[in-house]
């Protein structure tokens, strides 16, 4: 016979397949912030997913939301959009982004993308460039403590052997002098 607990309890069974379907279907979205990456200019920086390519079906790269390079794995198409030729990805490991000689207009927001059949994956990276300190230029003594000892002997050395050596001058005059 049909009771009232039975259609509760049928209704929770539906909705739990229909939140299965759903979420298996529709599947996920995971978003996670790398980090604020600060470089230098002319260093060299790597971004890398850190996502196992072995279920991937897509890995996406974009800088401003703009497309740098996409691989499809099913496919097996790749399509470049580098913003530089110092810009590098390895299209055998398509999650890490390689910028060599890194100038001011690589910064930016970068984001990699790899979709499974689970879902997508997602980082993102804010990319600051600073500029590289330039070494400080050698115009002043004060650049060099280490030379005021070594001066100040080599003034000190050639006061004492003049001394020795006026000395030792004015002593055989006077010893040649005498009678």
């Amino acid at each position: 016979m049909f009771t009232p607990a039975k259609p509760a309890l049928l209704s929770r069974h539906l909705l739990f397949m229909v939140i299965l379907i759903l979420k298996n279907s529709a599947g996920f979205h995971s978003k996670i912030n790398g980090s604020n990456k600060q470089v230098s200019t002319g260093d060299s920086v790597t971004l890398d997913c850190n996502v196992s390519e072995v279920n991937a079906k897509q890995v996406n790269w974009n800088k401003d939301r703009v497309s740098l390079f996409s691989r499809s794995l099913v496919h097996n198409k790749t399509q470049r959009n580098f913003t530089s030729d110092r810009m590098s990805i390895d299209p055998i490991i398509p999650t890490k982004l390689e910028i060599s000689n890194v100038h001011q207009d690589d910064a930016g927001i970068y984001c990699c993308s790899v979709v499974t059949k689970r879902g997508m994956k997602t980082t993102e990276w804010n990319l600051t460039v600073s500029e590289r300190e330039s070494p400080k230029e050698i115009s002043s003594p004060s650049s060099f403590p280490c030379l005021y000892p070594l001066v100040i002997g080599l003034v000190l050395s050639a006061i004492t052997c003049s001394t020795v050596l006026l000395y030792r001058k004015l002593r055989t005059r006077a010893t040649s002098q005498d009678p």
